[in-house]
């Protein structure tokens, strides 16, 4: 059976203002001329997305296009092949919208059974899009890494007062009104707690970062030698990238 995989950009409002209603379409005749220039926007898509590779298959599901796309027209290199994608469709938009679209690319499937999860995942992958990397516009769900689980875990409280607890007192501090604290241990930890790698990241003098790293330790009142304080202080700085506190 052939395996596809699934992926989704993201428009949800967007064309609302490329096709110059407002935020709201409000009178019935607006609401009809709305959805006949969605359907008309639909089309198009579907289009250039044939132009691009006619094997790919086309569906829409409320706001969001959706694709699915062969593991063969993949090869042995999906990163490629989306990246070319992505570009294909960026060049398109800038001139048919003016606007820009998140791409999130779920995982490979082997039955009709598993498309749903798939759908499911790109989604998910659109959603820290959105969120922590938008400056990509599009991401594979297989380099997420915990980044969906945390999704699940941004509304819970006892999130918010974990990454209270460990990134408050250095986010909070009255004398680093720059962050400069919360920036420096986030290399830090970036660089496995390396002083020469997290010194030379930051461009600044190695007793420097040593001065710092004395300082968030004493506001934190933690031990960074401890893997396990460090995971924690790890696992705080995803979380917080996900949810406005």
């Amino acid at each position: 059976m052939q395996m596809y995989s699934i992926g989704i950009y993201f428009y949800l409002t967007v064309f609302l203002y490329c096709l110059n209603f407002g935020n709201k379409v409000e009178s019935e005749n607006g609401i009809i001329e709305f959805q006949e220039k969605k359907t008309m926007l639909f089309n198009r898509v579907r289009e250039w997305i044939a132009v691009f590779d006619k094997e790919i298959l086309f569906a829409t599901k409320g706001e969001l296009f959706i694709l699915i796309v062969p593991i063969s027209i993949e090869k042995d290199n999906p990163r490629e092949f989306w990246t070319k994608l992505f570009t294909y469709i960026q060049k398109w938009s800038k001139t048919e919208l003016a606007k820009p679209f998140y791409l999130g690319i779920g995982g490979k499937t082997a039955a009709i059974g598993d498309y749903f999860v798939s759908y499911q995942q790109a989604v998910e992958s659109q959603n820290v899009i959105i969120n922590q990397f938008k400056e990509s516009n599009f991401v594979l769900y297989d380099d997420l890494g915990a980044y969906p689980l945390f999704q699940h875990l941004k509304n819970s409280t006892s999130t918010r007062l974990f990454i209270k607890k460990y990134l408050n007192p250095i986010l909070n501090n009255s004398d680093d009104k720059n962050n400069t604290l919360f920036q420096t241990l986030r290399a830090y930890l970036n660089n496995n707690g390396s002083i020469k790698e997290t010194s030379e990241e930051l461009f600044i003098h190695r007793s420097t970062l040593q001065y710092r790293m004395e300082k968030i330790q004493s506001l934190l009142d933690i031990e960074l030698t401890s893997s396990e304080q460090r995971f924690n202080l790890q696992l705080a700085f995803k979380l917080n990238d996900i949810i406005d506190l």
